[in-house]
């Protein structure tokens, strides 16, 4: 179907760009640590909370919001009048917000900060700045969504990735640590919000606002405002928590493991989850469609838990390699975070039926309970053992959020998940890594040769059986096989 291959491709652009966005990060780590010691990573981290909370309430929903109310409409002029609305409101609603939190600026830094980090009240003039322009720059961002302007939309996050890296670099070469950052992202911001917003005008062409039109997608938009906020609350809120508990420093250093762990995760799952989230409604047609979830639920987690095993194993030698010493206890906590993200990649998989059923009103719930347990658990651990049990604590409120997920969402439907085998996987890889942990030092090569011993091993084991099969399921066939006969051929797991 050219529709289905359309959308295969255009998800495959966005994983490239989004790929190369968190590889270029994660190789740029070794310049940013030296540069910024852990106590500057850590009010990096409690900014970029609060910020996000108030780009949340402020945006509305409207990224959403537009996209979903363009479809609505087939004739120019209303399409028109859906972007500049909420063009117009989310720029109009952020320069309202900016001012109020900027005559608090420096409240907010001496609340989140602590008085003894100088120069607070002008980071978040800088940060809150920034957020006005990360605003107004998504909706045409979602433009070029919509018009499946994926290449554009590359080149241009790309571009503003190349503007921010030298940007960032050339100022904290000067000295000037954490102002150099956000003076690099400010920048960045003004430049790419006047170029995106330059050319949907120059697309959209006329200007039209309509009030009514707005009433309604802020209607739409509200209830993501709620899941959103949560979500942030869910994967940040440690932070703030650490730091009422612990140094800044410490704060730092939970940031760049997190922020590493998350990394892995997205630069080597994304692709799957960018095609995955396309095709589940292509294989809802399916007669077999619930065995075809449950299959792929079963090789997803086998490769994610081979691949996330690998990055537990280097994960101590890699923070060598990328950061100084300062940073050093960030290695035991990477393991914990890739663990966690493995168990909250699966509610991709357990929320399918309320995505074919547009159900999604029943994901609120879920998303609040695991933020509260995500606070419950950040303040009975974090006391007591720190960036580490923050990170537990990460682990908890992902396992939350999948279970209660999976209990909610299919409820009174049958997929046949082969839970235990998955759990087996997990729970060998796990013992695997804690194996090494303890027998090794994993910051010398002969460490490192042990993991990857190890690691074959397990991929033998794994995937020996099933790529055979399919080689010769693949020879026997004279045609191009199907997402079911692939799936059959490789199922002997």
């Amino acid at each position: 179907m050219r529709w289905h291959r359309d959308l295969l491709k255009h998800s495959s652009i966005y994983s490239l760009g989004e790929i190369l966005t968190r590889l270029t990060s994660l190789l740029l780590l070794p310049i940013y640590t030296r540069y910024l010691a852990p106590s500057d990573y850590g009010v990096m981290a409690i900014i970029d909370l609060l910020i996000g909370l108030l780009a949340i309430v402020l945006g509305g929903g409207l990224a959403a919001a537009v996209s979903r109310f363009h479809f609505d409409y087939e004739d120019e002029a209303s399409q028109r009048a859906v972007w500049w609305t909420g063009l117009t409101f989310v720029a109009v609603v952020g320069g309202l917000g900016f001012v109020p939190s900027w005559l608090m600026r420096e409240h907010l830094a001496d609340w989140t900060l602590g008085e003894s980090v100088n120069q607070g009240g002008w980071f978040y003039t800088l940060a809150l700045g920034t957020m006005w322009l990360a605003c107004i720059e998504q909706i045409p961002m979602v433009y070029l969504r919509v018009r499946k302007w994926s290449g554009r939309f590359v080149l241009l996050s790309l571009f503003r990735l190349g503007l921010n890296i030298a940007l960032n670099l050339s100022l904290l070469a000067r000295g000037w640590g954490v102002a150099g950052v956000l003076w690099g992202n400010f920048l960045t911001g003004i430049v790419l919000a006047t170029v995106s917003v330059g050319m949907l005008a120059w697309e959209l062409k006329r200007f039209r606002f309509d009030i009514p039109l707005l009433q309604k997608m802020l209607r739409f938009g509200s209830p993501l405002i709620i899941i959103a906020f949560l979500s942030l609350l869910m994967h940040q809120a440690d932070r703030w928590i650490l730091h009422r508990f612990a140094s800044m420093s410490e704060v730092g250093v939970y940031s760049l493991a997190y922020r590493i762990g998350q990394g892995m995760n997205q630069v080597l799952l994304l692709p799957f989850a960018s095609i995955w989230g396309v095709m589940i409604y292509d294989v809802a047609k399916q007669p077999d469609a619930r065995s075809v979830y449950a299959r792929v639920f079963g090789y997803y987690t086998k490769i994610a838990s081979l691949f996330l095993l690998a990055g537990a194993l280097a994960s101590r030698m890699l923070i060598k390699i990328v950061a100084t010493d300062d940073y050093a206890a960030a290695g035991d906590v990477i393991p914990v975070i890739l663990l966690a993200y493995l168990a909250f990649s699966w509610h991709d998989h357990f929320r399918i039926p309320v995505l074919l059923k547009k159900r999604t009103l029943s994901m609120v719930p879920v998303s609040l309970t695991a933020t509260v347990v995500n606070v419950a658990a950040n303040f009975a651990l974090v006391p007591f053992f720190g960036g580490m049990g923050a990170a537990w604590a990460t682990v908890i409120t992902f396992a939350t959020f999948t279970g209660l997920g999976l209990f909610t969402y299919q409820r009174g439907e049958r997929y046949p998940y082969r839970f235990g085998e998955s759990f087996a996987v997990v729970v060998g890889m796990a013992v695997t890594y804690g194996i090494c942990r303890w027998t090794t030092n994993g910051v010398d090569w002969q460490s490192v040769a042990i993991g990857g011993g190890v690691w074959l091993a397990w991929a033998v084991v794994l995937f020996a059986k099933p790529a055979w099969n399919f080689w010769k399921h693949s020879d026997r066939s004279n045609s191009t096989p199907t997402l079911g006969s692939t799936v059959s051929a490789a199922s002997q797991f």
